[in-house]
């Protein structure tokens, strides 16, 4: 088991030490707020993960924050694991943090955020409607794809891309970080002295260009 509990490894394999259960985590806590960068862009959020109390694993909880973007543009520096009862864990980009709204029936949950998923290129391929590059959208297609595969060479990071369907989704199901810098870095070490301020323990990833993704393809 990895011990890293801030990775996406370990989030996996806490998943499997439950057997692959519903509830391995509970409903993250979460407290909304606006600080003066959430003028323009909406809430943020502070999010601690639990592990579900059934499961007699003792497993410290983490916080993190979640920040709504301008315009969509996607998180700068930060990602997030979301849990999900078939895959486990999957890297989202959150767009957008949104308060809950109170209904008849108590507080509902199901669309406090926007966000992308993540692919590595190999996932991309299997989730892709294009056969070819989209350079006026700037999404790459199953074409680009196959070619960043095959010119991959052994001592490159794996490269992530974010799909461009925008989804909604319970912002209790996140249940970590990962850190991640742009390709035009061969690798973490390259990175300027404090380009991460945050989430030390946090998992880094390498990320490429966007690619054009099946609705409704890739994990809930």
């Amino acid at each position: 088991m990895n011990p890293n509990i801030w990775s996406l490894q370990y989030c996996r394999d806490v998943f499997g030490m439950t057997g692959y259960a519903a509830d391995t985590w509970e409903k993250s806590e979460i407290r909304f707020f606006r600080s003066k960068r959430d003028t323009d862009v909406g809430f943020s959020a502070e999010v601690t993960r639990k592990i579900g109390p059934r499961h007699c694993l003792n497993i410290d909880p983490i916080s993190f924050v979640v920040e709504s973007t301008l315009n969509d543009c996607g998180n700068s520096r930060h990602f997030f694991i979301k849990f999900n009862e078939d895959h486990g864990a999957s890297i989202v980009d959150v767009l957008q943090v949104i308060q809950p709204r109170d209904t008849e029936t108590g507080i509902n949950y199901e669309r406090t955020m926007r966000f992308r998923q993540i692919f590595s290129t190999r996932e991309a391929l299997q989730c892709t409607d294009r056969e070819n590059h989209d350079p006026c959208a700037g999404l790459l297609g199953r074409a680009t794809l196959i070619q960043l595969l095959e010119n991959r060479r052994g001592d490159l990071v794996e490269l992530y891309h974010s799909g461009d369907c925008v989804q909604f989704g319970d912002i209790r199901t996140l249940v970590g970080v990962v850190k991640w810098y742009p390709k035009s870095f061969e690798n973490k070490h390259e990175l300027p002295w404090g380009y991460f301020r945050r989430y030390p323990r946090a998992d880094v990833i390498r990320v490429g260009a966007h690619f054009s993704q099946v609705s409704g393809a890739g994990w809930p």
